[in-house]
């Protein structure tokens, strides 16, 4: 299960790479109609033929693929929107973000089980298809101007190591965070929680992804790009460090949101 989640990551990290060249060949509404087609097309695999390799291939390359390419297309978008509160408007594309995984985590939670998991998977399909035809429409029928190409470039001249420094520093935070999401049952789990407390991880996990996205967005339109860097740095540090030696249940749920509340 691990490796599919890891792969999926993999799929999303290389969906926004490709996404900068696809934005130059595709309007964003034939784009956000792939990303609903292929998502769905993966989840359909796996709730159909359900297999380790068929999740490997529908969640961890199709879905995670089609996942990069729509989280790309749309915080692009959110900027073009919002052009003078970039920052805002990218708060608010990733709290959606984080707020579909605290709904999804609840809505599913029933099925999560060996003889209703392809149910789960189906719902899920759907609802993957649908939210990428809805986004096509809305693209369509948009007052602002939905633009096909890339942002132009900001008249910065970073050196390599600048950018290096600026990589490793997100690749290590993001990876801290990933890991108290895709561990987060888990770890509750080994602290013997009640299946209530397991359940509710995840979610608030979430609710802590949206609230800092949020406040992210709005420290970044006000604050210089050190600061703002240094905040969920720093958060996302502590309620790690802390994590490691806490002994109840209950301190590890707001350890987990306050970690959500970093990465978002």
């Amino acid at each position: 299960i691990s490796l599919a989640y890891s792969l999926s990551i993999i799929g999303v990290t290389t969906g926004v790479f490709v996404s900068t060249h696809l934005n130059r060949l595709l309007t964003p509404q034939q784009i956000a109609i792939l990303c609903g087609v292929m998502g769905a097309s993966g989840l359909a695999l796996v709730s159909i033929w359900p297999s380790l390799g068929m999740l490997l291939l529908g969640y961890g390359v199709l879905f995670g693929f089609s996942n990069g390419l729509a989280y790309s297309l749309f915080l692009e978008q959110a900027a073009r929107a919002l052009p003078q509160s970039k920052g805002l408007a990218l708060g608010i594309a990733t709290a959606m973000y984080g707020a579909g995984a605290a709904a999804f985590t609840q809505i599913l939670s029933p099925l999560a089980h060996t003889d209703t998991l392809d149910t789960a998977l189906a719902v899920l399909s759907f609802s993957v298809l649908l939210a990428g035809g809805l986004a096509a429409l809305m693209f369509s029928r948009a007052r602002i101007v939905v633009e096909q190409g890339n942002l132009p470039a900001p008249n910065l001249h970073p050196q390599a190591r600048d950018i290096f420094r600026l990589w490793a520093i997100y690749c290590l935070a993001a990876s801290g965070g990933l890991m108290v999401i895709v561990h987060a049952v888990g770890l509750m789990r080994g602290f013997g929680a009640s299946e209530i407390s397991i359940m509710a991880a995840p979610t608030l996990n979430a609710v802590g992804n949206i609230a800092g996205s949020l406040l992210g967005g709005v420290i970044a339109d006000r604050l210089t790009a050190r600061r703002a860097l240094a905040v969920p740095l720093l958060i996302s540090l502590i309620s790690l460090v802390v994590m490691r030696v806490v002994s109840s249940a209950v301190a590890l749920l707001g350890l987990m949101t306050a970690c959500g509340f970093g990465y978002g």
